[in-house]
Order: structure tokens, then sequence, then C-alpha cells
């Protein structure tokens, strides 16, 4: 019988509740050194943030995915990783506490108490993980009757990496007894690969494999064909659990799991693969960010509104049609910035083009409100470009749940018709109103296989946490003015 491992955050459940307990821990040592009292006379407020630690402390755990490879890392990682999570935690509380302002009858927080449990929390969560790191590899070292030992059968090609994976992700559950490649001669037997005995996979194996200690066989080789069948099968009929390596499916760094789709069991691969947690936060993100800059643009539309109207009489607001996510249309919404014919003048301008690829961009574009015949001026149309205040309307499209606050940016229809096949999966996800590229120069970025490195690198790399660093960025390259 095999013994399924747990996944996600169930899996590190262990260190969750620990944290947890640090957490408090900090927050009584912090009331304590700064006011005196495990409880600040029985603080309805501080109560209410002792409460409120737990539900913030596993959100952040989830968006910051601070658990993952937790066994794998070493000290000054650990370090980063407590930092992090130690920093949202903080944070989150900071904003509850602005809110909030003041508990009952004017009572605050104290701000010692504060920045003590801030760095209590470091200092507590590093001990707790490190600790518990300690105590779980020594425990594994002790129980050496109860480890699950592992026969691997492979290719001699890549045995030797096989082996050495395999151990460096071991954490002390399996003990890998034997080596069988499939592919040796006799020469083999009797060798070594990493300390590990080589055994052959023909003739004779099963028997040798029932008369040894074997609780599971990983098979792994990189192509489907090499994979000794009979062998497995033999395998699974002992009862041996068998586990049989992917890799060989296919190649690359794209993201593979195995799942259930339409009824069938499946592996599904894809550049970026994310959680319905991680994909819940990011929607709610957009909301939240949508809401708020929709208010924003309100304001702005009493003032900006009529400034556009007075430079070129017209509609305040400009829509034209983009693409989102795999090539689906929309209508993407701006404070109109440009002249009313501007679309019908692009062709003039085309041999202006400083972006070498299918997007168009010109330093000194005439078409913008209040340039002049040059372009050269600074009029209404420049000033909303330069501190990006035509792109507030797009936050209706986040809302509608056509963009997103980050993401890649949505292309015109004549451009994603030029797009090669490699272009295409950069629209692999929901576009955004912000992005990497967008906080990486985009005034200076001329080449739009720089702009395709980008955004790939922001896919592969995703995380909530990289969303929130891409924003945090955004507003200062706002206010900077650089965001034309």
């Amino acid at each position: 019988m095999y013994k399924k491992h747990p996944q996600g955050w169930v899996k590190h459940i262990d260190f969750l509740l620990l944290d947890l307990a640090a957490l408090l821990c900090g927050f009584s040592l912090a009331c304590m050194l700064i006011e005196g009292a495990w409880l600040p006379r029985q603080s309805l407020l501080y109560r209410n943030v002792m409460i409120l630690i737990v539900p913030v402390h596993f959100m952040g755990t989830l968006c910051l995915n601070s658990h993952k490879n937790i066994l794998k890392r070493g000290y000054l990682k650990e370090l980063r990783s407590v930092a992090q999570i130690s920093l949202f935690d903080a944070l989150a509380l900071m904003f509850y506490l602005f809110i909030t302002q003041t508990g009952e009858d004017g009572e605050e927080f104290s701000r010692l108490a504060f920045f003590a449990f801030f760095f209590l929390t470091i200092v507590l969560l590093f001990i707790e993980r490190t600790l518990w790191k300690k105590s779980f590899a020594l425990r594994k070292s002790r129980e050496s009757y109860f480890k699950n030992h592992l026969l691997v059968v492979t290719h001699s090609l890549i045995a030797e990496s096989v082996i050495k994976r395999t151990m460096e992700n071991n954490f002390g559950e399996y003990e890998i007894s034997e080596v069988a490649l499939a592919d040796e001669t006799d020469k083999a037997l009797g060798g070594q690969i990493l300390g590990v005995p080589v055994v052959r996979a023909a003739d004779g194996l099963i028997d040798h494999i029932r008369e040894k200690w074997i609780d599971d066989a990983l098979f792994c080789f990189s192509k489907e064909r090499d994979i000794p069948v009979d062998l497995l099968d033999s395998c699974v009929e002992m009862g041996i659990t068998v586990h049989v390596s992917l890799d060989f499916l296919t190649s690359g760094s794209n993201i593979k799991v195995v799942e259930k789709f339409a009824g069938c069991p499946v592996v599904t691969e894809s550049l970026r693969i994310a959680s319905p947690q991680q994909m819940l936060i990011k929607r709610v993100m957009d909301i939240c960010g949508a809401t708020v800059g929709l208010i924003i643009t309100a304001l702005l539309t009493v003032f900006v509104g009529p400034a556009i109207y007075f430079s070129d009489p017209g509609p305040v607001f400009f829509s034209q049609p983009r693409i989102g996510k795999n090539g689906r249309v929309f209508r993407m919404y701006k404070f109109r910035s440009m002249y009313l014919n501007a679309e019908s003048r692009k062709q003039e301008f085309l041999e202006q083009n400083t972006m070498d690829s299918f997007m168009f961009k010109m330093d000194d574009d005439p078409r913008i409100l209040g340039s002049g015949p040059d372009g050269k001026r600074h009029g209404i149309g420049w000033f909303l470009r330069k501190y990006s205040l035509d792109e507030f309307p797009q936050f209706w499209n986040v809302l509608r749940g056509e963009l997103s606050l980050v993401g890649t940016r949505p292309p015109l229809p004549e451009e994603w018709e030029k797009y090669e096949a490699r272009h295409r999966a950069r629209m692999s996800i929901q576009p955004g109103i912000t992005g990497l590229w967008q906080v990486s120069g985009r005034n200076k970025v001329s080449d739009f296989e720089r702009v395709i490195a980008l955004d790939r690198e922001y896919i592969n790399n995703w995380s909530i946490a990289e969303d929130v660093r891409i924003l945090l960025k955004t507003i200062q390259v706002v206010f900077s003015g650089n965001g034309k």
C-alpha cells in the first residue's frame, strides 16, 4: 500500500502551525517588553490584532509560497524567506491599524510594541524553522528501519543525474538500495554509481528483487519506448509501489502536472501553472485595485475631461479593439490623448517608428494633443502620457475581467496577426495595465524581441509577490514621470 504525500500548503502544515505559535509568542513577548503585560490592560484593540495575526499569516504563506522547498533551504535563504513573510504580516497589520486608527476610548497601538513584534517575529521564526528542520533530519536519520528502500531503474547515460536528483530531494524518506541499468552488459555488475550498487535490468532481476528488501521502484527514462514494461508490471504484481518519471513526455522547462481532464488521467503542461488559491488572490487584488482605480478615474475626469475637450472637441474617452488572453478581442478604454484623426494619420509616420517590431512608437508625435505640428510641444496629451493618467479608464476593463492589474501588454489586432508562433506565448495569460516591460524602462526598449523576453520572464517567474513588486515599481515609475 502506498501512502500518498500531501500537496500544497497541507504538505508543510507542521511548519505553518509552528510559525503561528512563534508569531503569537512574539506578539506576547513584544507586549511584555514594551507594555509590561502579556496583553496590555486586556485591551480589545490588542486582542483584535492578536486574532488577526492568524489569517494574515496564513494568507501571506499562500501568497509568498513561504514553505516551498523549505527543507532544502540554507540559512541565508531561510532568513530571507522569514523576512519576507514577516514584512507581509507587518504591512497587513499596519493597514488594519491605519483603517481602524484607534480602539475603544481612543486607545492607540504602541508603535514600539509594533516594531518589537516585527523584529521578534523574524528572530523567532528563523529559530523555530531552523530547529524544526534539524529535528526533522535527525528523526529521519534514526528511523532507518522505517525508511522505504528504493530501486532505481534507468538508462546508463542518465543514471548518475537521476540518482543525484533523487538523493538531493530525498529528505531521509528513501534509501536507494540499488540501481538497475536496463541497457548495460554484465560488466556493469558489481560496480557503483555515487555509492549505489549496480544491477542489471534483465532476465533474473525479478528473482533478485524477490529476495531483496524493496518498497518502491523508480523508472526514469528519457524515451518512453526504453521503459522495460515487463519489469514494471512484474514489480506491481509483487506489490512494489512503482513510480514512472514523466521526463520523457516533453522536453524543456515547462511545468507539468498530473490531473484528470474530461474524466481522463492526463499530464498537463504549460509555461506556468497557478493554483486555484493563487488565481483567487490575483482576482481579488484586481477587483480591489479596479475599485480604487475607478474612484480615482472619476475624480480625474472632472479635471482632465474639460482639458481634453477644449484641446480637441470630441469624446473624452477613447476605445480601441485589443487582443486579450489567447486571442480574445475586447475594447480597451483610455483617456483620449491624441487628436480624433490620429488613427487615420498613422500611415504618414510609419517610417519614424522607433520600435524595431510590429509595435508603433515615435519620439515626437504630432498626433498627440497639444504637441504642435512638429510634435515637440508639451500639451495635455503629453502630460497624460508622461504620468500614465491616460491609462486610468482601463480599470473598467480590469473590473470586467478583460485585463488584470499586472500582465503583458495587450496588442492591437494588426500586431497580433503578424506574430510568429513563439510570439503568441506572451498572450497565454491575462494582459495587464502594467507589467515587467513597463517597469523595465519601456520608453528605452525599442527591440520587440526584448519585449518578448521580458514577457516570457514574467510568465515563467509569476507569483503573487512578483505582481505586488511590479505594482509598487509602477507607482514609482508613474510619480517619476517615466511612464511615457
